[in-house]
C-alpha cells in the first residue's frame, strides 16, 4: 500500500502512522501519537491515538486522547453558520468566525467503538460512550 500525503504536514519524534491511509493538508502530530484513518487539518498533541478506520477534520485533539475504530466528527453547522465553542474561562459559548471547524478535545478523552460528534467543545477527562450522533 502507498502513504498518500498532501502537505503541509508536520510530525515529530516516535510518531506511527497507519500504512496506505490518506493524509491531507494541515496535519500536525505531536511526540508519540499514533494516526490512522481519514486525517485533515488537524492538530494532535501528544500521546494520542486515532489508529484506525474514522474521518478527523478540522480539529484540535488534546493529550492522551483516544479515539476508536468509526470515530468521525462533524466540521460544519448544520444551517452553514459560523461555528461556537465553548470558553471555560468565561463559560459560555462564543463565535469563533469559521465556518469549517471540527471539535477542539481537552485530555484525557476517550470515544467508545462509532461515535460520531458534532463541531463543539469537549472538556477534559470525558469518556463518550454509546454509538451515533452523540448530544451536546
Amino acid at each position: 500500500m502507498l502513504l498518500v500525503t498532501r502537505g503541509p504536514f508536520a510530525t515529530n519524534e516516535h510518531i506511527e502512522i497507519k500504512m496506505g491511509d490518506p493524509f491531507r493538508e494541515g496535519v500536525t502530530m505531536k511526540p508519540c501519537s499514533k494516526v490512522g484513518g481519514k486525517i485533515s487539518e488537524t492538530v494532535t498533541h501528544g500521546f494520542s491515538n486515532k489508529v484506525q478506520d474514522g474521518l478527523l477534520r478540522h480539529s484540535l485533539n488534546g493529550e492522551w486522547c483516544n479515539l476508536v475504530v468509526g470515530t468521525n466528527n462533524s466540521n460544519l453547522m448544520r444551517n452553514y453558520s459560523t461555528n461556537i465553542i465553548w470558553y471555560f474561562n468565561s463559560k459560555k459559548f462564543m463565535n469563533i468566525g469559521l465556518q469549517f471547524y471540527g471539535p477542539t478535545m481537552g485530555d484525557y478523552i476517550k470515544f467508545s467503538i462509532a461515535s460520531q460528534f458534532n463541531t463543539r467543545t469537549i472538556g477534559i477527562g470525558v469518556n463518550i460512550l454509546g454509538y451515533g450522533v452523540q448530544k451536546n
